[in-house]
């Protein structure tokens, strides 16, 4: 399955996306991009400390933009004795980056050797990306002295603002200008891989470069005349700087109370992509290991009369079901299905069952291939059951490639109770200390389980009494002797009357129209 990538979006860039072995008991997650045939980057990501990676090799850190003379010399003990040493230093270089940077480079070689300039940039999402290198040899100025003039030049991303032709320019967080000298008969040579060559390098040497904010760059000239009208929106726009949308991954599917019936009906609910594109560029990197959380408040009324009724389920551009569905099953336990990046399906039941007639929240969190289901009761959230699942497979979770439903569609009834706040965190998984989903309609929450407690409370009444006034007449049939003066006194006579039961005051207050009912209807005998 061909998935995006997770860095920043270069416009005529490739980006693919490789895959890295499992980290213990958490299953493996999308990581970094690999450059295509050029020597061009694909993109700037990774995390914001890489870029301490970049000055591994070294044991010092230079002040930004400023010319450091040190150099690093590790040739070998049997040549410490020759006259000449070999060193690299940057004499002269610009101090911001700009399209074509000049770089003077004074080096001094006791044997042939070839010498390599290369520039590494990192941004807030990708480290140590080479973005221009150069090598050339020198076989026969040896012993000597001598400066090589290096023009550097970058991609325009990194230079000029964004305008009609460049859409996305990058904000680079470090710009690091390194040289290196390796000896012919020790790997230095032209066919030789980067990597290799600087392993074997006798003398290396850095400098910082002072990367411009993308709104300080100058306008790059293309040599292109636009069309007026073009033009003249574009002249609307061009000097006026951009703010990002107050946006968070937290999305309130319900903040109502909303009755589900447990027939096909539900409430629909599609996702679209973050306008934030870093929020962006993280819910892609997530797209094979899941990070998310789903709190929702429940009061049922009994469990589900087919074999699954809807909770809320994502079903993809397939019409097929989707990371995450969450199903009630007819012996009251979660069904949970998730979607597998090979394209498989993967389903888990929980061991608890769902409480009956009292609200609860349901918090389900995802951390790759760990699920964990905590269940609580009450205003307090007094805990009830929690159960956590690990999996060593990968879940595909693309939360915008279909739609939720909650409750019922044509696919599977709903459940016959109450949803209450439904909160969705797409890209964190939470602690329910950390989840903020109260549930907001107390007063309306308590009518509902007021009411479906009195109700049960009549049907018990009710139940009770039928069942006694009914075996009582049985019993009288069963007993009595067909004859003339038995139907002249079952005519004439006082009716009879069952026996009176002996019920509480408080239920009596708590149900007079009841028991006022059940007098009228000769069920009762007043005590």
């Amino acid at each position: 399955m061909q998935r995006r990538g997770a860095g920043l979006w270069w416009p005529w860039w490739r980006q693919q996306q490789q895959r890295q072995p499992p980290p213990p008991s958490i299953g493996s997650r999308a990581a970094a991009m690999t450059p295509t045939s050029g020597g061009i980057p694909p993109g700037l990501g990774g995390r914001p400390a890489g870029t301490l990676l970049l000055l591994c090799y070294l044991n010092v850190v230079p002040s930004l933009g400023r010319q450091t003379s040190m150099t690093t010399s590790v040739t070998p003990k049997a040549e410490q004795s020759a006259t000449y040493k070999d060193f690299i230093y940057f004499a002269a270089f610009e101090g911001s980056v700009r399209n074509i940077s000049q770089v003077s480079v004074e080096y001094l070689c006791s044997q042939p050797c070839v010498v390599s300039v290369e520039a590494v940039v990192s941004s807030e999402f990708r480290s140590s990306i080479p973005v221009y290198k150069k090598r050339w040899k020198n076989e026969k100025h040896l012993h000597t002295s001598r400066t090589q003039v290096v023009h550097v030049r970058f991609p325009s991303i990194m230079v000029y603002r964004d305008d009609y032709f460049i859409r996305h320019s990058i904000s680079v967080s470090a710009v690091i200008l390194r040289a290196w000298i390796t000896h012919r008969h020790r790997g230095g040579d032209l066919k030789v891989t980067w990597e290799e060559n600087l392993l074997h390098a006798v003398a290396k040497n850095y400098t910082l470069l002072q990367a411009v904010p993308p709104f300080q760059r100058p306008f790059k000239d293309h040599q292109v005349c636009l069309e007026w009208d073009v033009d003249y929106i574009w002249n609307l726009w061009a000097n006026k700087i951009p703010q990002c949308p107050l946006e968070n991954d937290v999305v309130a599917f319900l903040d109502f109370p909303y009755a589900s019936s447990g027939e096909n009906t539900g409430v629909v609910k599609k996702l679209l992509r973050f306008q934030n594109r870093e929020l962006e560029a993280t819910r892609h990197q997530r797209v094979d290991y899941p990070m998310f959380t789903v709190s929702l408040w429940l009061y049922l009324l009994h469990h589900c009369k087919a074999s699954l009724c809807g909770i809320l389920y994502f079903v993809d551009s397939n019409e097929m079901y989707g990371t995450p569905s969450v199903f009630l099953t007819d012996e009251g336990h979660l069904h949970i299905q998730m979607h597998l990046v090979k394209g498989e399906d993967l389903a888990v039941k929980t061991k608890f069952t769902i409480p009956l007639k009292e609200w609860f929240r349901l918090d389900i969190s995802f951390n790759g291939g760990q699920i964990v289901v905590i269940a609580s009761l009450g205003q307090d959230l007094k805990s009830y059951h929690n159960q956590t699942l690990s999996f060593h497979e990968d879940f595909y979770y693309n939360d915008t490639s279909g739609y939720f439903i909650i409750g019922g569609s044509r696919y599977v009834p709903g459940i016959e109770g109450f949803f209450g706040p439904l909160k969705y965190y797409r890209l964190h998984s939470l602690h329910p200390t950390q989840i903020l989903n109260p549930l907001r309609e107390e007063q309306l929450a308590e009518q509902i389980k007021l009411y479906y407690d009195r109700c049960a409370e009549v049907q018990e009444i009710i139940s009770v009494h039928t069942s006694t006034a009914q075996v009582g007449h049985e019993r009288q049939e069963a007993c009595d002797l067909h004859n003339s003066y038995l139907d002249l006194r079952r005519r004439y006579g006082r009716p009879s009357t069952c026996r009176a039961l002996p019920w509480e005051k408080e239920l009596k207050d708590r149900h007079p129209s009841l028991f006022q009912a059940l007098l009228e209807m000769d069920l009762l005998t007043g005590n």
